[in-house]
């Protein structure tokens, strides 16, 4: 009975901690992309929030980030022909978002008649 009590209040005290602390997403990816094909990686970005990016292919890609809003899609990032980019988005920056907008998403498309690997890193951090 007393574990119990000391494992409800050691949970209390994490969940406690848990909302004090920033959100943070970190992700890797690591793929293939088939010859013509296309990969997208989509999250949540809320205001207060920023994305930190980074990637590279074996071959060139065009790539884009790209969010739906206001009936249109919105692309603040787009770039052709590139096979290594880096970068930071923040939510505040960009024209056409609304409150009701928060998913986003990372997108490679390749024009090669070959496979090519990806590699990427990207953080979704609070701003501070």
């Amino acid at each position: 009975m007393i574990f119990l009590r000391f494992a409800a209040v050691l949970m209390s005290i994490l969940l406690i901690f848990a909302g004090c602390t920033p959100l943070s997403v970190k992700k890797n990816v690591s793929t293939m992309i088939a010859p013509n094909k296309g990969y997208e990686e989509c999250f949540e970005l809320r205001p207060g929030q920023v994305l930190e990016y980074s990637f590279n292919t074996s071959k060139p890609v065009d790539y884009n980030i790209h969010y739906h809003a206001e009936d249109d899609v919105h692309y603040p990032v787009s770039e052709k022909n590139v096979s290594t980019a880096s970068g930071e988005l923040k939510v505040e920056d960009l024209e056409y978002y609304t409150e009701e907008q928060e998913f986003f998403c990372l997108m490679w498309e390749s024009n090669n008649n070959e496979y090519l690997s990806l590699e990427c890193d990207y953080m979704i951090k609070d701003r501070k």
